[in-house]
């Protein structure tokens, strides 16, 4: 985490502003991703279908010029760190 600060020394208003990243680096010093998607899973551990509300079947993807298509699938994000909570900033 990189973090910057401000000293503000005013008569009768001494505050610090202080500004933190969300995002950790990398090994080669790039950002690192903030979130990742995952596929989303029911409470039994199977996937959830994209479900096309006109036909009431699972979606699925053609591609141009190809001859399979691909079923969608239901995903959520997930945050690679903590660092933007509420709780961690009290921490």
């Amino acid at each position: 985490m990189a973090v910057d600060w401000a000293l503000h020394n005013k008569p009768g208003n001494p505050h610090v502003h202080v500004m933190c990243t969300v995002r950790g680096f990398n090994r080669d010093r790039s950002w690192a991703r903030m979130e990742k998607k995952v596929i989303a899973l029911d409470a039994d551990g199977n996937r959830i279908p994209v479900i096309d509300p006109k036909t009431e079947k699972q979606k699925v993807r053609a591609r141009k010029g190809k001859e399979w298509e691909k079923k969608l699938w239901g995903h959520k994000d997930v945050q690679s760190n903590d660092w933007n909570s509420k709780q961690k900033l009290l921490e």
